[in-house]
Formats: structure tokens, sequence, C-alpha cells
């Protein structure tokens, strides 16, 4: 007597198709960012950030605090992109480095 369930009665779940995403206005030259899962992966946004794909599938960063959304560049391993800063006085760049 098994305690337990059998491995047939385990119900095969589908693979989950990778989201695609086109660059749109991004520039994005790293070979490892495929889908748009491997933002997340191999470049994790600093708090107060998120990726976000629009309506046309192009991903953006966008600021959680006032729900701005900012283009992105990828190359040579850093994520570089351009956020205005709250006073209004000009921008700040944010770096993020490659996640191995």
């Amino acid at each position: 007597m098994s305690f337990g369930k059998h491995p047939a009665d385990k119900q095969a779940q589908p693979p989950q198709k990778p989201v695609k995403f086109t660059p749109g206005r991004n520039i994005i030259v790293d070979a490892d960012v495929r889908v748009f899962g491997d933002l997340a992966r191999f470049y994790p946004l600093p708090v107060g950030f998120i990726y976000r794909q629009e309506t046309d599938g192009v991903p953006v960063v966008v600021r959680l605090a006032d729900r701005l959304s900012f283009a992105f560049i990828i190359e040579e391993d850093l994520l570089t992109f351009e956020v205005q800063r709250a006073d209004g006085r000009g921008t700040i760049t944010v770096e993020v480095f490659k996640r191995a």
C-alpha cells in the first residue's frame, strides 16, 4: 500500500510559451535576451522600477512612483536608461549590470 499520488495521476501541464517581444525604440545588443522574461533574469532593476510590455509588445521600464515609462539600451552587459528627476531639474542615468 502506498501513500500519495501515483505519477500517472498528475496531469501534465503544457510547457509555457515564452513571451517574445519587439525591441521598439529600445536598443538590445545581447544574445541572451530573447524573450521578455530574460530582461528581469539577466538585468534585475532597482527597487521602484519594473519591466512592462506595452500593448504592441515593446518592453519598457516603468517607475512605480509615477508610472512613467522609459526606453532602455542594453550593450556590453550593461542596461542603461534615463529618468527624470523628481524635482524636474534634469535627468539621472540608471545603470544595471548583467547578472551571470
